[in-house]
């Protein structure tokens, strides 16, 4: 986990290509939304960055659906029913009775075709940011518009990993040992120029008569041998 309780992206994910987006993609049963029509422009921003489009459903308490299952048995019948595309992240809400006073169901439903960017741990940090502002002092609109923006911006930004920075160490160590061999070559070639020069400047400041009594002598050794 990250700072603030978020799950790291570790995945590189592509923009799905594709999907129309629909501004029409937020159903309030509860009035919580102050305005549906503006909060779904703002729900833009996630299907800019993603391709993917938002859709936020909020549910009247409805005594028939008892249990979980049943809860996610009507959202994917939902999607079926009223979503033509399979491009598209639905959330959708089931109200308790006290709906101002009990938090309800929450659950969502997955398009076929967007499973390479809301994978699990795409799901975990929607959830996240869902939990952080769940409780805050957030509009409706300004949450889903918060939760859908920061996961879109998260999930589709890969984090650095511990394979990353082992990576880069990898890298950096080869990139030093290349600079050390450079520096050690130079280090011994100016060592030579170095000998070169000192052996130069010894021929020529010797005297004429002395390099050709060192020259005599040389050949009486040899001759001698």
């Amino acid at each position: 986990m990250s700072g603030g309780g978020i799950p790291k992206s570790t995945i590189n994910r592509e923009k799905i290509q594709g999907i129309t987006w629909q501004n029409n993609c937020i159903v309030d049963e509860l009035g919580w939304f102050d305005n549906v029509s503006r909060a779904s422009k703002e729900l833009q921003y996630f299907y800019n960055k993603t391709g993917i489009q938002p859709y936020v459903v909020l549910l009247d308490y409805n005594p028939e659906l008892t249990t979980d299952d049943a809860k996610t048995a009507y959202a994917e019948q939902w999607y079926e029913d009223n979503i033509d595309n399979e491009g598209t992240f639905l959330f959708m809400y089931f109200a308790e009775e006290d709906a101002d006073n009990d938090v309800g169901y929450m659950c969502y439903v997955n398009g076929r075709e967007i499973s390479t960017v809301m994978d699990a741990e795409a799901i975990d940090i929607f959830w996240a940011y869902i939990d952080s502002k769940w409780y805050s002092d957030m509009s409706t609109d300004d949450l889903f518009a918060y939760v859908f923006e920061k996961t879109a911006d998260r999930i589709m930004e890969k984090s650095t990993t511990g394979a990353d920075v082992m990576v880069l160490l990898v890298v950096g160590g080869v990139i030093v040992a290349v600079g050390f061999i450079g520096y050690k070559t130079l280090k011994v070639k100016n060592a030579r120029d170095k000998e070169k020069a000192e052996e130069t400047e010894r021929i020529l400041n010797t005297p004429l008569e002395k390099m050709e009594t060192d020259a005599d002598n040389l050949a009486d050794k040899y001759l001698d041998t």
